[in-house]
């Protein structure tokens, strides 16, 4: 039987990421081959005018890049949600999860924020206060600490084993309980996820499905007050909410979504 387009297209995604994760990238290696005259022809120029010790150290992979490339819609998600704290100046803020070399450090910037993560972490970062943490399992002591809560592209491996934290099948579920349980009454949480079509890719992570983070949300007491999509061009989309938009994210295979939740109860 002949594969479709699709599922053709999902084999080879599927073989690639195995190559990945077991140290190999073929696009690289290929992208290495085809600039290897360029970087030997540049060698020859430069050595026929240097005198001096000269190490070889190629680096094939940049001459075609931009300035700034910034490829990933995560850099855009990361740069909307800082300038929103900035904006917004809350007497604490406090991340799960997000990147410490992109979030976090952004906000490290121009204010103190406090760092809960599964994992450990180790360096020090100035601003950067950090406590181990599952979120899923969140400790008496932290309930209600915060008026201004983040996690952004955490949530969806919450349960999944990937970083070490416990399996869960609905640790999505459960740790969206536990962000709202450390909220003080009024409080925001931005949540930035992968949103469309629910699905697991074990173990990496899951698609989470709009209508039921919004549903399950609500019964955790968190209202839904805006939703911002974020674009790897660096477009911005900030809506209101509804059953209709979120219905049309549902149906997408995936959109980068933050959601902008208050703490009502």
């Amino acid at each position: 039987m002949s594969l479709t387009a699709a599922k053709r297209s999902r084999v080879l995604s599927a073989i690639y990421w195995w190559m990945l994760q077991l140290g190999f990238d073929p696009r690289a290696t290929v992208r290495a081959i085809v600039e290897l005259p360029l970087y030997l022809k540049n060698l020859r120029h430069f050595r026929k005018s240097f005198r001096g010790t000269l190490h070889l150290r190629p680096s094939l992979h940049d001459r075609r890049e931009t300035a700034g490339a910034v490829g990933s819609e995560y850099f855009w998600q990361d740069l909307c949600v800082a300038q929103k704290i900035f904006t917004a100046k809350p007497a604490r803020h406090v991340d799960v999860g997000s990147r410490i070399d992109g979030f976090v450090a952004h906000l490290a910037s121009f204010r103190a924020v406090e760092v809960l993560d599964v994992r450990p972490m180790r360096v020090k970062i100035p601003n950067v206060s950090f406590m181990q943490a599952d979120m899923m399992r969140p400790a008496a002591g932290l309930l209600g600490m915060t008026p201004s809560l983040s996690c952004l592209h955490a949530l969806e491996h919450f349960g999944l084993g990937r970083y070490g934290d416990p399996i869960n099948v609905d640790g999505h579920l459960e740790g969206l309980r536990g962000l709202a349980s450390l909220l003080a009454r009024d409080g925001i949480l931005y949540l930035g996820c992968p949103t469309g079509k629910y699905r697991v890719d074990f173990d990496s992570h899951r698609v989470l499905d709009p209508v039921q983070i919004v549903e399950f949300a609500r019964g955790v007491g968190l209202l839904v007050e805006s939703l911002v999509t974020c674009t790897s061009e660096g477009l911005f989309e900030e809506t209101g909410i509804s059953s209709d938009r979120l219905r049309e994210l549902a149906r997408r295979k995936y959109s980068l979504c933050v959601y902008i939740f208050r703490k009502v109860v």
